[in-house]
């Protein structure tokens, strides 16, 4: 377990700005490099083609990089943040079009597949087309190949001791619900707790990528590198494998 120190460290860092965008992700004139974007174009249509074979109506609307990797604070071995916009899969039925969604979000979590581009991981969303999320955030359009809303450099309103003791806050909210879920032989969770974390889980998900506070970019917000900090700290991650470890434990259970 790192200690207070290390993890203001790893705050101090993760807080820096960079004079120019990641040279690995972007050119001199802030363009997707292009050997970058086909892999980003390959990835967009193998999950359409892959994952959603049943929907032949349904087609790919924008595929987006966003999140700090294209922003002036990404760190060197950072995430890369992805969304792939489709139509509504059921435009009259928007309720059932998010279900498929989240089920084929869970399916791909449970089958442990995450695509790398040149070994960094990519951390990808497949959402329909009037979702809030993709509104209103600094993005690079790879289909496009032009950005939606540029990135800015400015400071961030808040210092690493104070996004350390929010993060404490954070992370005790998170082990404190998990703690209070009932379990199977006081280890592994129920159908229903695996059920209430994995949605627990991705609100804090869905509100980081809503955050904007400040009156500036959501990559400034303290919600957004909250959760940063729970990826980064592993807590994230390790949740998600509690969920698996306990789902293939019920199912194994006779």
């Amino acid at each position: 377990m790192e200690s207070k120190a290390e993890k203001l460290a790893v705050i101090e860092k993760m807080l820096q700005q960079h004079k120019t965008l990641c040279p690995d992700l972007f050119d001199g004139h802030n363009v997707l490099l292009p050997h970058v974007r086909q892999k980003f174009l390959f990835l967009g249509q193998y999950m359409r083609e892959y994952f959603l074979p049943m929907f032949p109506h349904v087609n790919i609307r924008e595929m987006m990089l966003v999140g700090s990797s294209c922003s002036y604070a990404y760190r060197d071995d950072g995430d890369l943040d992805f969304f792939i916009i489709i139509d509504n899969i059921f435009p009259e039925q928007p309720e059932l079009s998010a279900k498929i969604l989240n089920n084929l979000a869970y399916t791909i979590f449970m089958c442990k597949w995450r695509p790398h581009i040149y070994n960094r991981p990519v951390d990808f969303a497949v959402l329909d087309v009037n979702n809030e999320r993709i509104k209103d955030i600094n993005s690079y359009s790879v289909l496009r190949n032009k950005w939606m809303i540029e990135p800015i450099r400015q400071p961030f309103p808040f210092s690493a001791e104070e996004l350390f003791d929010k993060y404490c806050k954070y992370s005790a909210d998170l082990h404190r619900f998990v703690a209070e879920l009932p379990k199977v032989n006081e280890v592994f969770l129920t159908a229903e707790s695996a059920q209430k974390l994995s949605a627990y889980l991705k609100n804090l998900r869905e509100d980081a990528f809503l955050a904007k506070s400040f009156s500036i970019q959501r990559e400034y917000s303290p919600e957004y590198n909250l959760y940063r900090l729970l990826k980064r700290f592993g807590a994230y991650r390790h949740f998600q494998n509690y969920i698996s470890d306990s789902v293939n434990y019920l199912l194994g259970k006779r």
